[in-house]
């Protein structure tokens, strides 16, 4: 589900939806959405999934 929210956002950008989990982001307190998975586990990946979503459908 991530990866096909990231294909709506960045419909253009295909690199930029690929790279996304890799790069840092403030909204993780400067972590990768990857770091933020490692150390979250489930909860993490649903605290991206949320994220995601909310920037999409908002």
């Amino acid at each position: 589900m991530i990866h096909k929210t990231l294909r709506r956002l960045f419909p253009r950008n295909i690199e930029l939806a690929y790279s996304w989990m890799s790069q840092s982001n403030h909204a993780f307190n400067g972590l990768t959405p990857i770091r933020v998975v490692e150390r979250e586990g489930l909860m993490g990946l649903y605290a991206i999934d949320f994220y995601l979503n909310e920037k999409c459908y908002s």
